[in-house]
């Protein structure tokens, strides 16, 4: 649901989906941290069926094995990224 819910033109990294996730359960009372890696395990699973190009590394780059189909995402939607 997060990830459908980042607006077109922007992008979350996994690591600030990890830090929303972990907030979230902390406000729910339950003792889940989060991490980026457990997100990208998360995408790779089910990314397909996401708008997947709006979740980037940390440094700014689209996820490394698809940048190449990520592109026309960005530039359809207008998103400004490192590259």
């Amino acid at each position: 649901a997060m990830v459908h819910a980042i607006p077109v033109g922007m992008v979350m990294t996994y690591g600030d989906i990890a830090i929303i996730l972990t907030a979230r359960a902390e406000r729910s009372g339950l003792e889940v941290r989060y991490t980026p890696r457990m997100v990208g395990h998360v995408m790779s699973r089910f990314g397909s069926v996401m708008p997947w190009w709006r979740v980037i590394r940390a440094g700014g780059y689209p996820p490394r094995s698809l940048q190449a189909r990520a592109w026309p995402h960005y530039r359809r939607e207008g998103t400004l990224i490192i590259g």
